[in-house]
């Protein structure tokens, strides 16, 4: 089942819930179902070690619009999906967030210079 959605990620090369291992060096946006770049990327410096982060896409007026648009799309389609369908859809995405929560960390780690231990507690309340 694939719906065509929004969503800032990873780029993994799969967007329609194949599972492979996020790579955590290059970001594009997810505009329905397809990795979209922008113009304009930025970074932040990790403040442990001073280096750059990877870089990130800076989202223009015109992206936001047509990733609105392409949502705006979605949620029909995904309106018409059975609830069972949907449950399975939203597991499998928790699923996925729970196999990847140590590299999440890692790069929430970089971002913030917080200890990896850090949050070891507190990344799995946001996947609630």
């Amino acid at each position: 089942m694939t719906t065509n959605g929004t969503t800032n990620g990873h780029t993994n090369g799969h967007t329609n819930g194949t599972s492979k291992s996020l790579d955590w060096t290059k970001f594009a946006n997810v505009v329905n179902g397809q990795l979209k770049n922008t113009s304009q990327t930025r970074h932040s410096i990790n403040p442990s070690t001073l280096e750059d982060n990877p870089e990130v896409p800076v989202s223009t007026q015109e992206d936001v619009d047509e990733a609105v648009d392409a949502a705006r799309a979605a949620a029909d389609a995904w309106g018409e999906v059975s609830v069972a369908d949907r449950q399975k859809a939203v597991l499998a995405y928790a699923d996925a967030l729970d196999a990847a929560k140590d590299d999440f960390a890692k790069m929430l780690t970089k971002e913030q210079g917080k200890p990896v231990r850090g949050f070891a507690s507190s990344l799995p309340a946001t996947m609630l």
